[in-house]
């Protein structure tokens, strides 16, 4: 399974951050998982909106997102 996570700004989103797990992980396991990973490999990019489906409805994303 991939897990994307896009930037998008007009018209266009760009990929900026790609994880493969295992097919039968939760969408809001590889939320959770992807985002902790993105934030510490890229500390300068800062995250303004995100925008899911409500597999991502869960505490602990929230939590993440609040930082």
């Amino acid at each position: 399974m991939l897990y994307e996570l896009n930037a998008v700004g007009s018209s266009h989103s760009l990929p900026v951050y790609l994880r493969f797990a295992q097919a039968q992980r939760h969408d809001s396991v590889m939320a959770v998982v992807s985002l902790s990973e993105f934030m510490q490999v890229y500390p300068q990019l800062k995250l303004g909106r995100f925008l899911d489906d409500s597999d991502h409805d869960v505490y602990s994303f929230y939590e993440l997102l609040n930082y």
